[in-house]
């Protein structure tokens, strides 16, 4: 949706819809002060809760949270993933190190 959007809004503008600017939703959250991880989070809670209604919708709401569970699943594998693969540049070794 909102690459429909900044398309629509550029034209409008007179602007190439394929030149970058600071008008997606996001970048207008972190400007009001939001930080990232906020900003991450009020975008993908927005996600769940349309996701939600339009399964409401359908009538498979089952299907939903058991999607919402594989995806929170992966979602926290994920996570651990990085932290057990998160290394500290200080303690990197030197390229000489290396060397035989």
């Amino acid at each position: 949706m909102d690459i429909t959007y900044s398309s629509l809004r550029r034209i409008m503008k007179g602007k190439s819809p394929f030149v970058a600017d600071a008008e997606h939703i996001h970048h207008k959250l972190l400007k009001a002060g939001f930080s990232q991880k906020k900003t991450v989070a009020i975008l993908t809670s927005v996600a769940i809760v349309g996701g939600a209604i339009a399964t409401y919708f359908t009538g498979t709401l089952k299907h939903y949270f058991a999607y919402i569970a594989v995806l929170i699943l992966i979602m926290i594998v994920l996570s651990i993933v990085s932290v057990l693969t998160k290394h500290n540049p200080d303690e990197l070794p030197k390229e000489n190190e290396h060397k035989e």
